[in-house]
């Protein structure tokens, strides 16, 4: 089934200038003495993560969605601090992890009676992965992808995470990748998430679209309220496009498509108006004529 992303509204960020920061030549290497642990949950938001904090709570409070429970970013909230921003907005994180992430089993082992109790258990070997974790084995063409579930946790995110991998291998070559989506949700199906990540792709299509076929990158106004509105006029026109697309009965049809459709039915409409015109001043002529000839008769 052919999945697409409605956009909601857009709005403009205001780009915050960076400071400099002068590095400090005599700061000691390794941690200060005396410091405490840190609760990892418990930290604060800066740059990208604070302001997708507040837009996030905004579209709650403003949109009010019955039952979100999932929020969706790519890789660069692939870490403790993006769990927290959805945590913080009573949401789940669905993201992607570097493909080097160190990932760890939970420890199910005999405890010591003395001593921090151990929580990590083996390291996850994403070349031998156990068959106990596959879910689905696909063909691709000359790509095999086997997909596997797995409850793991990492040193720098607070929690266990449910883990996606992705192991695609080219059957020609033996060549192996893998990918790691996760979610912070322990009872989502793996399916779910892929689904759920796979649907953050489509942003990148409303956007080229809106720039092809919307004006997006052609508005000259440069006030801020007049570009918030043609943004948004430029994301309303692909939502309207993409239903004309849901409610149509071809199988493959683009925005492109849609376009050509409307100039189609103008032309029609243009060519019978001009039939009609024609007809009527034929008509006419045609009366005129057969009266001034009745009265010559006359």
């Amino acid at each position: 089934m052919n999945r697409k992303s409605y956009p909601i509204f857009s709005k403009q960020l205001k780009q915050s200038k960076k400071k400099i920061v002068t590095k400090s030549k005599n700061k000691k290497v390794g941690r200060p003495q005396g410091s405490k642990n840190k609760n990892s949950s418990k930290i604060k938001l800066t740059k990208l993560f604070r302001i997708v904090s507040w837009y996030l709570n905004i579209i709650l409070k403003t949109i009010k969605l019955p039952n979100l429970r999932y929020f969706v970013y790519d890789g660069a909230f692939g870490n403790n601090v993006g769990i927290q921003v959805a945590k913080r907005s009573n949401l789940h994180l669905i993201s992607k992890l570097k493909k080097n992430s160190k990932l760890y089993l939970k420890f199910t082992g005999e405890q010591k009676n003395r001593g921090r109790k151990r929580i990590y258990g083996d390291e996850i070997d994403y070349d031998n992965l156990d068959d106990k974790y596959l879910k689905e084995t696909r063909l691709d063409g000359n790509i095999e992808l086997k997909l596997y579930q797995i409850e793991v946790l990492n040193k720098k995110i607070d929690g266990a995470i449910n883990a996606v991998i992705i192991v695609a291998r080219k059957l020609s070559t033996n060549q192996q990748t893998h990918k790691i989506i996760f979610s912070t949700d322990l009872n989502q199906d793996y399916k779910q998430i892929e689904d759920y990540y796979s649907l953050r792709f489509q942003i990148e299509f409303n956007f080229r679209d809106a720039k092809q076929y919307f004006g997006l990158e052609d508005f000259m106004n440069i006030k801020k309220r007049r570009v918030h509105n043609f943004a948004n006029l430029s994301m309303f026109m692909n939502n309207v496009s993409y239903s004309l697309h849901t409610n149509s009965r071809f199988l493959k049809y683009s925005v492109n498509d849609i376009k050509s459709l409307f100039n189609f039915f103008c032309l029609i409409i243009s060519l019978l108006l001009g039939i009609r015109e024609f007809i009527t001043k034929y008509y006419e002529a045609k009366v005129i004529d057969s009266y001034h000839k009745h009265l010559m008769n006359n």
